[in-house]
């Protein structure tokens, strides 16, 4: 009994010591960077070399320095004689105001979209009037 134990000890250290990987849904991830996560319905292999390998559905995982797969810009085009400025809404959150002297834009949205159906509203702004 005592031997199993010893020898136990001895494989469950030596793998835990050259576990050098964890990999969650086939990206390479940093254990030192992962904290406080809990994964449910998830598989979990561990290979020879002693790494761990994570197949959780559901999960994505995105690098930090991952860049985007698309740029999106918005370009507007518009006549030199308008009375207001205009604000540019993209999914309800104000992101451009178009003042009335300027006739074109072009902006970087991208980190403003989000997959699925997106929606940019173009309101004019009425000017206000200083009352006396």
């Amino acid at each position: 009994m005592r031997k199993k134990l010893i020898l136990f000890i001895f494989v469950f250290f030596n793998f835990s010591l050259f576990a050098t990987d964890i990999f969650i849904n086939n990206v390479k991830i940093d254990a030192t960077q992962m904290q406080n996560l809990e994964m449910k319905n998830c598989t979990v292999k561990i290979d020879l070399k002693g790494n761990l390998h994570i197949t959780a559905p559901g999960i994505k995982l995105v690098q930090e320095n991952e860049q985007p797969k698309k740029d999106y810009f918005l370009t507007i085009s518009l006549p030199a004689t308008r009375q207001n400025n205009l604000n540019v809404f993209i999914n309800g959150s104000k992101r451009f105001e178009i003042l009335k002297k300027q006739t074109d834009l072009l902006e970087k949205i991208s980190s403003f979209l989000h997959s699925g159906d997106n929606t940019i509203l173009i309101v004019g702004k009425p000017e206000t009037t200083p009352t006396t």
